[in-house]
């Protein structure tokens, strides 16, 4: 069940959203009280249409006033690393202040504009999950003695931005040992923090680099750690090559 969302009072005189009609601006306002902790929702124009209009038939409002917001990049439309169909509310951590965000039950980051997309990009993956959607909204519990490694969706849910992910599931992809991939960035993650983390993956990807935890854990090292005075590298590629 979603919580409590904030609505500010900017919002109302917003640029972006006063040359918009009162159907879609009401439509913005349910998409924030049905996403989860992460700005993040199902979409399904049916799902939503249910939620915001319970007794009306607005299924062309619901149609054109998504398209309408994320052509103007007030939310983002795509899939996860599975293939659900989820919207991503922009700018939720600058809007919304969740004190303990819920990661069981939320949806995981988008990683490609399309299902098509993905599946050309992870297709040759043998363990990451491509099952039916439905999968992202299914948690597992863990008892207090339950010792077992991380799936690959929970150490993806870690990834936030959709480029931290895509990273990731291509280096995954590219690897001879996947599962030992997995156990080491799951240590660096929870040490140096995921964004942190995600950020390094993101730029080594980008630059044609091959995945290599001690050069991880280096890249990490120097932007947190520099104290010698000496000018800081602008990416993640040049702490490599200072390796």
């Amino acid at each position: 069940m979603p919580r409590i969302r904030t609505i500010k009072p900017e919002m109302f005189s917003d640029e972006k959203l006063a040359e918009l009609c009162d159907a879609t601006r009401f439509l913005f306002v349910g998409l924030i009280s049905m996403a989860d902790d992460f700005g993040r929702l199902v979409d399904s124009e049916k799902q939503i249409e249910a939620y915001v209009w319970p007794r009306h038939n607005r299924a062309r409002a619901v149609n054109t006033g998504l398209k309408e917001l994320a052509s103007l990049e007030l939310l983002a439309r795509g899939v996860t690393a599975s293939g659900q169909a989820v919207i991503q509310i922009r700018n939720w951590e600058k809007h919304q202040k969740v004190d303990h965000p819920r990661v069981k039950g939320s949806l995981p980051a988008i990683v490609a504009k399309s299902s098509r997309e993905l599946r050309e990009n992870l297709a040759s993956s043998s363990r990451l999950d491509l099952r039916p959607s439905t999968f992202d909204l299914h948690t597992t519990e863990r008892g207090p003695g339950d010792t077992r490694e991380e799936s690959v969706q929970d150490l993806a849910a870690n990834f936030v931005e959709p480029e931290h992910l895509a990273a990731y599931s291509d280096f995954r992809r590219e690897s001879k040992r996947p599962a030992a991939l997995d156990s080491a960035l799951a240590v660096i993650g929870r040490r140096e923090g995921w964004q942190l983390t995600g950020a390094a993956l993101a730029d080594m990807h980008a630059n044609g680099m091959v995945f290599n935890v001690a050069l991880v854990r280096s890249c990490i090292a120097r932007m947190c750690q520099d104290r010698s005075g000496a000018p800081r590298p602008t990416s993640f590629s040049e702490l490599a090559r200072q390796a």
